[in-house]
């Protein structure tokens, strides 16, 4: 009884923390594509305050994919017969490549190695990595609610 009532309180609270970690990862992820992003619209380069908020969000990125990660990869192996769908492991993974080739790349460019055309060449990486980033996460969020056990859609899963 006690040791059911531990262990079931227990899962809530890791259920609760990861669905925190979740929304971290999402307002970063927002708040550093409408100021990088947005940017564009409004002026050929991102400077001035929003540079300070791209970078103040850049953390939670950064963190809460490895948290993320280190939550939820166990659950999104492709050996593992738990329910999740093909795809939705497969865009999970996609959204960790794209999160560490778009923090990679711009760690890189603050080394002094890299001339001109290269960091040039990393900021673009940078710029494509977020896309695919975004891309990935809004499909991983339609197919996470889409599919039902075994990859089947809620409709027919009945």
């Amino acid at each position: 009884g006690r040791d059911q009532l531990g262990k079931s309180e227990q899962t809530r609270r890791m259920i609760v923390f990861g669905k925190s970690t979740l929304a971290i990862v999402v307002a970063g992820v927002a708040i550093t594509a409408l100021t990088g992003y947005g940017s564009h619209l409004f002026s050929d380069h991102l400077s001035g305050w929003g540079l300070l908020a791209h970078m103040a969000a850049a953390p939670l990125v950064l963190f809460g994919f490895a948290a993320v990660a280190l939550l939820w990869g166990r659950r999104h192996r492709f050996d593992a017969d738990n329910g999740v769908a093909g795809g939705t492991k497969l865009l999970f993974w996609i959204m960790l490549v794209c999160a560490l080739a778009s923090a990679a790349s711009m760690l890189a460019a603050m080394l002094p190695v890299f001339g001109y055309i290269g960091q040039d060449w990393l900021r673009i990486i940078h710029e494509l990595s977020g896309i695919g980033l975004i891309a990935a996460g809004v499909l991983y969020m339609i197919c996470s609610r889409v599919c039902g056990k075994n990859g089947r859609t809620k409709q027919h899963a009945s």
